[in-house]
């Protein structure tokens, strides 16, 4: 259960939603934010409705994301997928919804890369000495060469049967 909580003292407290517990005008039992006292649902269902009332298209709205959180232009970003090939710059992937890889301390943009690879990226923190240690984890070099789940099974002797792996 939520913690009932006034607008009052939320934003005293620096929060950006709150809880009241009581239904707003549409019947919503919701979190409210604290900049406009509109509860979610109710500032959710307003936003669709001025996305679907917008003539802008999708490639407007990715354009203009793109200048904000990136400030890159939409024609750099093509000139990019075209440098590239269309494809990942870490794995052969044919780039469906690229995302633009970039430093989260100078904000410099690396490249274009698939979900996954940036993903992984974002779950090492970007350090490379982690990922290193991961390709030696995998790599098995700290074991003498190969992790034992790698290694092909000692042959069985004949008539030997093999328990069935619990699923």
């Amino acid at each position: 259960m939520q913690e009932l909580i006034s607008r009052s003292e939320a934003r005293a407290k620096g929060l950006r939603r709150y809880f009241t517990g009581r239904p707003c005008r549409r019947g919503h039992v919701a979190e409210r934010l604290v900049s406009t006292q509109h509860c979610r649902e109710c500032s959710n269902h307003h936003s669709r409705q001025q996305y679907q009332r917008s003539p802008r298209t999708r490639e407007e709205v990715k354009a203009k994301r793109l200048l904000r959180d990136y400030g890159l232009t939409m024609d750099e970003f093509n000139a990019m997928m075209v440098s590239q090939a269309g494809q990942c710059l870490i794995c052969p992937r044919k780039l469906v919804e690229p995302c633009v890889d970039h430093c989260h301390t100078t904000g410099r943009i690396r490249g274009l890369l698939c979900s996954k690879c940036n993903s992984g990226l974002g779950m090492f923190d970007d350090d490379p000495e982690r990922l290193l240690r991961a390709i030696d984890y995998l790599k098995g070099s700290s074991g003498g060469g190969q992790h034992a789940c790698c290694r092909p099974a000692p042959e069985r002797r004949a008539g030997s049967a093999r328990r069935p792996d619990p699923a």
